[in-house]
C-alpha cells in the first residue's frame, strides 16, 4: 500500500492521492464521505434524542439527511464522473475539512455542547457534499441556507401553536378557577 493511502490516524491529513499508476477509486471516496457523515449523524441523534431538539439542530439533521438521501451503492453499480485534477485536489481537500471538523465534533461531543456539534454536523455535511458534487455533479443537493429557512419557518408556526394551546388553557384555568369560588361563594352564602 503506498504510504499516502495508508489508513488515516487521528492527527494525520486524509490523502486521496493516487498510487503511482493508480487512480482514485470514486467508490471507496463516496464510501468514506458517507460513513463519516452517517456516523457523526448518528452520535448527535443519540445526543439530543432526549431532549426537544431545537430549530439550529433539527435544520443540522435535516441537511445532513438531504445529502445522504439517494446516496450511491457502493458496490460500483453507480457511475460516476471523472474528476478533473484539481477536483481530486478539491476532494482531498473537502476529506481534510471533514476529520478536522471531526476532531471538533469529537471535542463537542465531550462537552456535551449540542450546539457546537450541530456546527461540526452542518460544517462536515457541506463537505461531504462537495465531494459528492464532484462524483455526481448533476445530483441536486439542497443548500444549509435552504433547509435552515425551511425550518425556522417550520419551527416558529409550531411554537405559535404552542403558546396558542398554552395561553388557552390558562385562560380555560382561569375561568374554572374562577367558577369554583363562585360556587364556593354561593355555598357559603347558604
Amino acid at each position: 500500500m503506498n504510504e499516502k493511502n495508508r489508513p488515516n490516524k487521528a492527527n494525520e491529513k486524509v490523502s486521496l492521492e493516487p498510487a503511482p499508476e493508480a487512480t482514485v477509486d470514486a467508490n471507496d471516496a463516496m464510501m468514506i464521505a458517507s460513513q463519516r457523515l452517517s456516523q457523526v449523524r448518528y452520535v448527535f441523534i443519540v445526543q439530543i434524542e432526549d431532549g426537544i431538539p431545537t430549530a439550529h439542530s433539527r435544520a443540522a439533521l435535516e441537511y445532513s439527511d438531504a445529502v445522504l438521501m439517494g446516496w450511491p451503492d457502493h458496490h460500483g453499480a453507480t457511475k460516476f464522473a471523472t474528476p478533473q485534477p484539481f477536483q481530486l485536489e478539491e476532494v482531498e481537500s473537502n476529506m481534510n475539512s471533514v476529520e478536522r471538523h471531526l476532531r471538533d465534533f469529537r471535542d463537542a461531543e465531550v462537552a456535551s455542547d449540542t450546539d457546537q456539534m450541530a456546527d461540526q454536523l452542518i460544517a462536515i455535511t457541506g463537505h461531504v457534499a462537495r465531494v459528492r458534487k464532484v462524483y455526481q455533479p448533476d445530483f441536486e443537493l439542497p443548500t444549509f441556507a435552504e433547509i435552515n429557512r425551511v425550518i425556522k419557518e417550520e419551527w416558529n408556526e409550531d411554537m405559535s401553536k404552542i403558546g396558542a394551546v398554552t395561553s388557552r388553557s390558562s385562560e380555560q384555568l382561569r375561568e374554572d378557577i374562577k367558577k369554583k369560588q363562585a360556587e364556593e361563594k354561593a355555598q357559603d352564602n347558604n
